[in-house]
């Protein structure tokens, strides 16, 4: 994969807390371009990011709907 190319499946790791879908809400927003899911750390969460994810979390659940 080339530097600035995003993966061409969502990569969510387990969280030991975080439910998956609390995990697509707290990644920052360059994260979720590339297609990779981690929350942000205390500290360092973006700005106003929950509005970026919209269509991250549509394409996201789409692609769980259909793979069940």
């Amino acid at each position: 994969m080339e530097q600035g190319q995003a993966l061409s499946d969502p990569w969510i790791p387990e969280h030991p807390f975080l439910e998956r879908d609390e995990i697509i809400e707290q990644t920052p927003v360059y994260s979720a371009r590339a297609n990779v899911f981690v929350p942000a750390r205390l500290g360092d969460c973006m700005s106003d990011t929950r509005t970026e994810f919209t269509a991250a979390e549509s394409s996201i659940s789409s692609q769980s709907s259909t793979s069940d």
